[in-house]
């Protein structure tokens, strides 16, 4: 097999500083070419379908556009007017360098055509940074075929010709690989700690990308004296820009975690152990490593859905095979003891990897969390093809005929293997490219447009993302996803229930939700108030249509207090009260809750429901639903009688259990499934013996128990 060049990057012009100089050539004009074709090809295919109208494959990116519009007018990382800053752009510097495009007059759908010309040069830049990498680490023709690969990957073109904050994140890697690789080469670090310190700003795991490159550095730097210590020292700057991160996330929102990971993690997904979670991570990893990059596994989809087929194959077949060949290099970097560019290559793409099947949804828009990693996967395949096909050409004997294959015929061979099946990808999913964005206007811009149109200036609107409604809509909404607005994110992960408990208790209530039709079940619970408007949009795909809906505010409030046992407690203080479902209520009461049968995901439900007592009063509660128990903290005068009253839906026969010690059985044979009732235990002095009481409810017989809300009263 061929030995690492340990040579300088060509193509460059001169070594100073961080500038990267474009040679024109062959290969530029090959990279070239191939880039602005395909990107017609996808923008032909955007056009076509949406009737001649800008769009954009994933209304996520409308997100970092509202963002960039609301900085542009002087509100700070403010996803809507009247809020606090937020994190919902996922991180700090995509918005910023969209934010001149406003400033320059830009509006409405011109940001589309910004965002996907951005792309295109970003596209390009991309392609020749892989020739350059893997120029210098193998030789041209690797260089070149890498940089094609690239271009004719349509899940990369349909990412980076989409708008998102991914394009960025996927060129900075590559920039900062390429610059780690001159480093190497020149002893000048700029080019590492600039690209690097860009790359912990785009993304939360960017900045943990980042930290592995300054191991990395200081492991050269201590313990195989690689480097100077004067200058490797400055590679800390990356990973000092990246805590300042850490500290804008913390700033805005109290959680060093951005609203993107808290709205859509495995990490804080409701009712879900920690061993759950691993599982599931570590699942999808797998998933990730051997189907998506293997090339083989997949299924065949109607291309007519373009939402579909998000398990299917991206790569050629045997991808996997000479990625896993390139990791040669790598091996050979450690046993040489210096970790150079492809030890980093490795590291990123499997930590990156698991990065992202722990904090981002499994088969998300074409699993565009894990895109970023695609180009340095690319330049694995590309040197594992190349160190094979050295291989082969060194074993193959010479034959009577035609004497010894060359290297390069045996390489050539594998190119067009590889080539042949990525321009497959690359067609169709301009197809899908193209429908995608067809749904997204027909779904959501043009609903957006409508609301600017139509809707009072000083509408507050409750959407579950959507983000082009934001942007088209230039009204307060607000994010119910938690995304884009703070505080929703852990409601959103509980369902219903929880949802209506967090909106009830905001300063601001909406006066219009804006749902896909059935969405949360919030229609069936007679929370929402008359339709305003409903999409009559012609689906390519089985999208359900988004609906308008009044907000219902008579109920808001209704149910804080009890309502059917008053007479009961007259005379008595009410001391502590837990409402069942709302978040932060449940934190301030240190409340948990566990299930003898484990339901991952949503528990809680928001319901409007007449009393069994009284058919005439009606509140709206929201509860969870319990098969296990519940525990929670109260406040409590000690050495006091007390009142345990509970509203719940339906029958009940539970155990109430005092501070891990006095027990006494609670049963309900009143109520129905569609009626409250409130219930009352006593509960002895003798029993309270703290100013915080622990009290636990423990389900018998595994039946369901629906709590929405508890009071505590004491003489």
């Amino acid at each position: 097999m061929g030995k690492i060049k340990k040579k300088r990057v060509e193509g460059l012009g001169s070594n100073r500083g961080a500038i990267l100089q474009i040679k024109v050539n062959k290969e530029t004009w090959i990279i070239l070419g191939a880039g602005i074709l395909v990107s017609l090809l996808y923008l032909s295919a955007m056009l076509f379908y949406t009737e001649g109208h800008l769009s954009l494959p994933a209304s996520k990116v409308f997100y970092q556009f509202q963002y960039a519009k609301q900085i542009a007018a002087g509100e700070f990382f403010r996803y809507a007017s009247g809020d606090g800053p937020s994190t919902g752009a996922g991180g700090l510097l995509y918005p910023l360098l969209l934010m001149p495009a406003f400033v320059l007059g830009i509006k409405g759908a011109g940001i589309i055509l910004y965002a996907f010309f951005s792309g295109v040069v970003l596209l390009l830049l991309s392609a020749w940074l892989l020739f350059l990498i893997g120029q210098s680490v193998a030789n041209k023709e690797t260089g070149m075929f890498a940089a094609l690969l690239f271009l004719l990957n349509g899940t990369i073109l349909w990412t980076y010709l989409g708008g998102t904050e991914t394009l960025l994140f996927a060129t900075l890697i590559l920039l900062t690989i390429y610059y780690f690789l001159r480093a190497i080469n020149i002893n000048n670090y700029i080019g590492v700690i600039i690209f690097a310190s860009s790359l912990a700003l785009v993304r939360f795991e960017g900045i943990i990308l980042v930290w592995i490159l300054t191991i990395v550095f200081f492991i050269n730097m201590i313990i195989f004296k690689q480097m100077e210590f004067s200058r490797g020292v400055l590679v800390i700057i990356p990973a000092i820009i990246g805590g300042f991160h850490l500290f804008m996330n913390f700033l805005f929102t109290g959680n060093l975690l951005p609203n993107t990971i808290h709205s859509e993690s495995i990490l804080f997904q409701a009712n879900t152990p920690l061993p759950e979670i691993i599982g599931q991570a570590c699942k999808y990893y797998f998933f990730l490593i051997k189907d998506i990059f293997s090339g083989f596994s997949g299924e065949y989809f109607n291309i007519n859905n373009p939402d579909q087929g998000q398990v299917s194959a991206y790569f050629p077949p045997f991808a996997l095979f000479f990625g896993l060949m390139g990791l040669a290099l790598a091996a050979r970097e450690v046993i040489a003891r210096h970790l150079g560019g492809i030890f980093l290559i490795v590291l990123w793409f499997f930590g990156g990897i698991l990065l992202s099947s722990i904090l981002y949804p499994i088969h998300s828009l074409w699993n565009i969390s894990v895109i970023p990693y695609y180009p340095i996967f690319i330049i694995l395949v590309a040197l594992g093809t190349h160190q094979f096909s050295q291989a082969i050409a060194s074993l193959l004997p010479k034959t009577p005929v035609g004497g010894a294959i060359s290297y390069k015929e045996i390489f050539y061979g594998f190119c067009c293997f590889f080539l042949l099946f990525s321009l497959c990808s690359t067609i169709s999913f301009s197809v899908i490219y193209g429908k995608s964005c067809y749904n997204t206007y027909y779904h959501e811009i043009t609903l957006g447009k409508m609301i600017q149109e139509k809707f009072p200036p000083d509408a507050v609107i409750a959407t579950n993302g959507m983000s082009p409604l934001a942007y088209f809509g230039e009204r307060r909404f607000i994010d119910i996803s938690g995304i884009g607005s703070n505080g929703l994110a852990a409601s959103f992960r509980h369902g219903q229930g929880s949802i209506f408990e967090a909106l009830e208790s905001r300063d601001v209530y909406p006066q219009f939700f804006v749902l896909p039709e059935n969405e949360f079940g919030f229609e069936q619970s007679g929370l929402l108030g008359k339709r305003v408007y409903s999409s009559k949009m012609v689906t390519i795909e089985q999208i359900s249509p988004l609906v308008v809906y009044e907000a219902e505010k008579a109920w808001l409030h209704k149910g804080d207090s009890c309502v059917s046992v008053l007479k009961e407690v007259d005379g008595w203080l009410l001391i502590d009260n837990l409402d069942v479902a709302d978040i932060v209520d449940e934190k301030t009461h240190d409340y948990r809750f566990w299930e003898t049968e484990h339901k991952p995901g949503v528990v809680t439900y928001a319901l409007k429901l007449p009393f069994f007592s009284n058919q005439e009063l009606i509140v709206a509660d929201g509860g969870r639903v319990l098969t296990g128990g519940e525990e929670m903290v109260i406040k409590t005068r000690p050495s006091t009688n007390m009142k345990m009253i509970v509203r719940h839906r339906g029958k009940f026969n539970v155990e109430i259990l005092v501070n891990d010690k006095h027990k006494k059985m609670w049963k309900e044979d009143r109520g129905a499934e569609n009626v409250w009732t409130e219930a009352i235990l006593d509960i002895p002095s003798e029993w309270i013996t703290t100013e915080r009481t622990r009290i636990s409810v423990l389900t018998m017989d595994k039946n369901e128990y629906f709590p929405a809300h508890y009071w505590f009263y004491q003489r």
